[in-house]
């Protein structure tokens, strides 16, 4: 009786690879699924739910693909990745208001899963582009704009969790293959995903590599050279569609580089210039390097030099350079004035009489500069004919204000 039912649930099992419809679709375009094409909506719906573009009016949609199903009580947290019949900002902007009129959805937002997000979000500006600075003078830089998007946000695989009584061991193999999962791993209890991963990618799981779980857990990870994430999602759509699911989500490779807050100056040109950094703030107990800083640079000599700013904090990196060109002063750091522009103002007024005045009665002193200005006799000295002179000057000028 035993063998029997055992028999009889594993051809049930069977058939359900075979004949269920997967809620689904056969294939999924890759050319469709692009960042800038398609939206991640969030929402909660009874077992076995299906979503076609219909469901989103006024998102025009293409096509609909389940990208997780979670147990949330007695439904599901589904996430549908919509692609759209347009591309742009616009038309990516108009499908999320659309989607989130649904009063079922619970977020909806720009399709994080896609290839090039990361690459795209990430954005460092500074408050200069380029810098041309003369030997002794100096500049500060400061970060002016900064966003960073973790860069892990691509799947490179399928977490999922499939019952043992509805799917038995004999029956794994062709649930998988139906569902599009080549190559799986089984996650025992207790063990990280991650770390499942990690030791697949290095070869060191090959031995149980397409086993059973006795579990039911399962890492499923894509092969090199094939499109990703419509792939995983590929797999998570079939799986949403048919009996045993428990639940499947999308894994996201983890990145440790850059994952600690931290901000890094660099210069490339030695002895062109100098750095020096101050300011900014701790971050949390886990940041490298104060963040936010203001860097103060210093021109030494002649040359070009290039600044460099990475700002790195979970799992996310930007970049930006400021090329700074080093030249000689070759400007008169005392310029002549003209003659009767005593005050150095640029203008010939009654004001430049007076101080003329002043100085000839010696009431003040003037600066070798305002001495050639005021001497307009040419006696080498300061005296009330040049403060005449001036003010006859002043009159007769138009353009000269009164005092």
């Amino acid at each position: 009786m035993k063998s029997t039912m055992r028999i009889l649930a594993v051809v049930l099992a069977a058939s359900v690879c075979c004949w269920l419809p997967v809620g689904a679709h056969a294939a999924v375009d890759p050319d469709l699924f692009t960042y800038d094409n398609s939206i991640v909506i969030d929402l909660t719906a009874p077992d076995g739910a299906a979503f076609e573009p219909a469901d989103f009016p006024g998102a025009d949609g293409a096509q609909a693909l389940i990208a997780q199903k979670l147990p949330a009580g007695e439904k599901y947290n589904y996430r549908v990745i919509l692609t759209l019949q347009h591309e742009g900002d616009k038309a990516v902007e108009a499908a999320v208001q659309a989607a989130l009129l649904r009063e079922d959805v619970t977020a909806a937002g720009r399709n994080v899963f896609a290839e090039g997000y990361a690459a795209r979000a990430s954005y460092l500006k500074l408050n200069q582009t380029e810098l041309t600075l003369t030997v002794g003078r100096s500049a500060e830089l400061t970060i002016e704009e900064l966003r960073l998007v973790p860069n892990n946000q691509v799947p490179a695989g399928v977490d999922v969790t499939i019952d043992p009584t509805v799917i038995p061991a004999e029956a794994v193999p062709a649930y998988m293959a139906a569902c599009g999962a080549v190559e799986y791993y089984p996650v025992g209890d207790g063990e990280y995903v991650q770390v499942v991963a990690k030791r697949a990618l290095d070869g060191r799981l090959n031995n149980v590599r397409n086993t059973v779980s006795p579990n039911g857990h399962y890492l499923v990870l894509m092969g090199d050279g094939m499109e990703r994430p419509p792939v995983c999602v590929s797999v998570v759509d079939q799986m949403a569609g048919r009996p045993g699911l428990v639940s499947a989500q999308l894994y996201k490779e983890s990145l440790l580089s850059g994952a600690i807050p931290q901000e890094w100056w660099t210069v490339d040109g030695e002895g062109v210039v100098s750095l020096t950094l101050t300011g900014g703030e701790e971050g949390t107990v886990f940041s490298l390097t104060p963040l936010g800083q203001t860097a103060t640079v210093t021109a030494l000599r002649p040359g070009k030099a290039v600044i460099r700013v990475e700002r790195m904090d979970s799992n996310a990196t930007a970049t930006v350079t400021c090329p700074v060109t080093v030249v000689e002063d070759t400007s008169d750091p005392d310029p002549a004035l003209a003659a009767g522009d005593v005050n150095g103002d640029a203008a010939v007024d009654a004001r430049d009489a007076l101080l003329a005045l002043q100085a000839a009665v010696e009431k003040t002193t003037l600066t070798d500069r305002q001495i050639a200005a005021a001497d307009l006799d040419a006696n080498g000295l300061v005296n009330a004919v040049d403060a005449l002179i001036i003010l006859q000057r002043a009159v007769a000028s138009p353009a000269s204000p009164t005092a």
